[in-house]
């Protein structure tokens, strides 16, 4: 999600100040930040269930990096872009399901199982540890604790 909006996260690091950009920002940092209205913010978690403040006693809201991002989008979608909110709601959530889309397709490992010879010693060892014997004893083990365990539960 962080990359459909890599332009505005750059903005907030180099206007983080003394706070990393990581860091929560209230409401009032938040507006600052935007130059947007603390009520209109209000509204906009109305209006877009996409943002979602952390909020602690006396209902104060603390912004993650990820919630002012997409504020940072509504913004440009509303004010810059000439979006009714009806019409910036679908964007919004178009984009977040393009940008997820992108992020799940693309392959986590790129080599297959098969394709990975292991040194000859290490195949030994793997082979050794999963033996007959040793799983026999393994699995004997556990027999050994589940029925402790079951026993045990009984008499409780």
């Amino acid at each position: 999600m962080l990359s459909l909006f890599e332009n505005l996260s750059l903005s907030l690091k180099s206007s983080a100040g003394k706070k990393s950009a990581e860091a929560f920002r209230t409401i009032s940092e938040v507006s600052q930040l935007l130059d947007v209205k603390p009520h209109v913010l209000r509204f906009w978690e109305g209006k877009f269930k996409q943002i979602s403040p952390v909020k602690a006693s006396g209902n104060r809201r603390y912004y993650r990096q990820e919630d002012i991002l997409i504020l940072a989008k509504i913004r440009d979608l509303l004010y810059k872009e000439g979006f009714t909110v009806k019409g910036a709601q679908q964007a919004l959530t178009d984009a977040l399901k393009q940008e997820k889309k992108a992020t799940s397709s693309e392959p986590i490992i790129e080599q297959s199982a098969d394709s990975i010879v292991l040194p000859n010693e290490e195949v030994q060892v793997v082979k050794s540890a999963f033996s007959q014997g040793k799983r026999d004893a393994l699995i004997d083990d556990i027999q050994a604790s589940l029925m402790d365990l079951k026993a045990f539960l009984k008499s409780a």
